[in-house]
């Protein structure tokens, strides 16, 4: 019983390690969308209220 409990503890601890990794880097990927989610609508306000080409503001987002 006392090995089982030790093998048990070993993989709670690596299951931690691994469940703290994926969540860094779901949240990682969570802060991308949200900021090219900003440049299209900063972009949309460059073309609504300051003449710009739509094309030109995608290939300059595209290039950031």
């Amino acid at each position: 019983m006392a090995r089982f409990a030790a093998a048990l503890e070993e993989s709670a601890r690596l299951g931690v390690k691994q469940g703290l990794a994926k969540g860094v880097a779901l949240g990682s990927n969570g802060v991308t969308y949200a900021i090219y989610a900003f440049n299209v609508w900063y972009g949309s306000r460059l073309v609504m209220y300051h003449g710009y080409q739509g094309g030109t503001v995608f290939i300059v987002r595209g290039l950031s």
